[in-house]
């Protein structure tokens, strides 16, 4: 199996490859060739550096030189013909790229002004171990500003209202205004600093004063205080300090962002912030089963509005537009349901567009695009799309005849049928949340003849089914917690929802709408699964039978003198070594044997392919 680059070569430590003092033109001596397309001593020790200690194959002998040296070569075969086919043309990839490169360029400027600026002395992690010791049972209720929450409040206060209805009737908390605004058993350090503060404050019974945060306007009620257990400081305090880091440099984070704020002269428009408002709350009124899942949730603007530009700085600007097309790249459930808060909008904004746009220019702005951290790492990547381009072209021509694919069944078939049994499986609607009180709001619902799709679309917390009405389709054992399926595949199809299930990390309720038992699998159930599994082998046998005549037809030669010449030590010198210049005996494409190497080709594992390029520039990728 020939090596094809996948996985991330990080920048080593330096390593002396070249024996002696002052080889400067030893480093330009040929250890591989191929063609025109060579491979130095320069090359070899740079490749082998950019690997991680922990990953790098050993060149303590001359045969690991030699593998390592066929690899690179390997790699320069690959590369030459991905550039001859045209190179990376795809313009998603091409934008995916850069967008990959401005994050690394982004995590550098945090790793420098939050992580080496963010200190965790004893006494963080002992205080919040103190505060570990107590959780409260809260609710609150958001609201746009504080007067409406004042003149809420003095509603409530008088008892005019209770504070859960009037969470239910005015909160914009959409995931907490149907259970009356409660938000559990709070423990410290999951919370907005100031929220947190006041809940944890706040006396059992009483309603807080509106508290503004980043999201809206709050009112606060706490049921009682909930003693949590804790185990001993010394067991706890690794967690602790972890959490007390992460605390720490979301602060000093948020200083770093107002600081590029006002460097860039950010401005907001309060008449373009208040029209999305609106126009994020008349979506709200629609009927969600009327609208293709795409455009759920997401505000109609005409094209007047879309140029609107809500925030201005460094001579750029986010307008309605853009933050439209953000909207509908994110999954509907994570889409606001409501208005939201002038203050929440801001954060929604500064948090998901802005903030990276600021960082990423000042990351460029101090030249941080010229740093081999970044430089490496995004010449590794493409040179990994490269030889992808090459490798999904075999794939690609790889025919399998349907006789192909079913002489393969037969003959499984014929040999060991247990390999193609399908074992048993159930057709189930689900309902599931981490809160059992939204279960059983969702079954009285039901049962009240509310429908199905329209209380799990609300309620449910499994993405993988919502949007489909909870259904989940035939599925074996192993997809949900034990507790449910012990249940459902011992149920009778057709029967009712069932009462609340409680498992280990939620409660649940279901309806068995099918069930099939176990058996042998017919043709029609793999053939695609078949035939796709025999083009993927066709493709890379002839994807390795191509590097094979490459290298022939190239004339590959490994200069067994050259590599004597990397290293201080060789342990044995193995047979057949060529005199100089010569290549050796050992130049042939390297086997499955040989240790995958980072920077240079191995075996192919599609499990962490980055998104696989068109050659051809038609988009369709792979």
């Amino acid at each position: 199996m020939f090596h094809v680059v996948r996985r991330v070569a990080v920048l080593g430590l330096a390593f002396a490859l070249v024996s002696g003092c002052g080889k400067k033109k030893d480093e330009e001596k040929v250890v591989a060739s191929a063609g025109d397309l060579k491979v130095t001593i320069a090359d070899f020790s740079a490749a082998h550096n950019k690997i991680t200690p922990t990953n790098r194959p050993d060149i303590s002998t001359l045969d690991g030189k030699r593998r390592f040296a066929n690899d690179l070569i390997n790699k320069e075969i690959l590369l030459a013909e991905a550039q001859r086919l045209g190179g990376i043309t795809d313009a998603g990839t091409i934008e995916q790229l850069d967008k990959t490169f401005e994050n690394r360029l982004a995590s550098i400027l945090y790793r420098e002004e939050v992580e080496a600026k963010t200190e965790v002395l004893g006494k963080d992690v002992a205080e919040l171990y103190e505060h570990r010791k107590t959780g409260v049972d809260a609710s609150h209720i958001l609201l746009p500003d504080v007067a409406t929450a004042a003149a809420l409040r003095e509603e409530i206060v008088s008892g005019k209202i209770s504070f859960e209805d009037a969470a239910r009737k005015n909160s914009l908390d959409q995931s907490t205004k149907d259970r009356g605004g409660s938000l559990g058993v709070l423990v410290w350090g999951r919370s907005v600093p100031t929220f947190q503060r006041i809940a944890f404050e706040l006396e059992p019974g009483k309603v807080s004063d509106p508290v503004e945060t980043e999201f809206g306007v709050h009112l606060i009620k706490v049921a009682k205080v909930v003693p949590q257990k804790v185990d001993t400081l010394e067991k706890m305090a690794p967690v602790l300090r972890n959490e007390a880091r992460r605390q720490k440099e979301f602060v000093r984070m948020k200083e770093f962002v107002a600081e590029l704020e006002k460097k860039a002269n950010l401005q907001w428009n309060e008449d373009a912030l208040k029209l999305l408002g609106d126009l994020t709350e008349a979506c709200a009124t629609l009927d969600i089963d009327t609208i293709p899942i795409e455009r759920q949730r997401v505000p109609a603007a005409s094209e007047e509005q879309s140029k609107m530009a809500l925030a201005t700085f460094n001579g750029s600007s986010w307008t309605i537009g853009d933050y439209i097309q953000w909207l509908q790249l994110q999954p509907p459930m994570n889409r606001p349901v409501t208005r939201l808060p002038g203050t929440g909008l801001k954060e929604l904004l500064r948090t998901t567009q802005i903030q990276n746009e600021l960082i990423v220019a000042e990351a460029k702005a101090r030249g941080y695009a010229e740093r081999p951290e970044a430089k490496d790492e995004d010449e590794r990547i493409r040179e990994q799309i490269l030889i992808e381009i090459v490798h999904a072209r075999f794939i690609q021509e790889a025919d399998v005849p349907e006789e192909s694919a079913k002489a393969f069944f037969d003959s499984t078939l014929a040999a060991n049928p247990e390999v193609l049994r399908i074992p048993e499986r159930v057709n189930m609607r689900v309902l599931v949340s981490m809160n059992g009180d939204v279960i059983r709001q969702g079954l009285k619902r039901i049962r009240g003849g509310e429908p199905e799709s329209v209380v799990i679309l609300e309620l449910s917390e499994d993405n993988r089914t919502k949007f489909k009405s909870g259904e989940t389709g035939l599925i074996p054992r192993g997809n949900y917690a034990t507790e449910l399926e012990d249940i459902a595949f011992k149920r009778a199809p057709g029967t009712a929802w069932t009462d609340p299930i409680v498992t280990q990390t939620g409660t649940g309720t279901i309806k068995v709408l099918a069930r099939e038992d176990s058996r042998i699998a017919r043709f029609e159930d793999v053939k695609d699964a078949v035939m796709k599994q025999l083009a993927q082998a066709r493709g890379e046998k002839a994807f390795e039978d191509w590097i094979v005549k490459q290298r022939e037809t190239l004339g590959v030669k490994i200069y067994d003198d050259v590599l004597g010449l990397i290293g201080q030590s060789v342990t044995g010198t193995p047979t057949g070594t060529a005199p100089p210049g010569e290549a050796a005996p050992g130049a042939a494409p390297p086997t499955g044997n040989a240790p995958p190497a980072e920077g240079a080709p191995p075996a192919h594992d599609h499990s962490h392919d980055p998104p696989a390029a068109d050659p051809a520039g038609t988009g369709s990728g792979k």
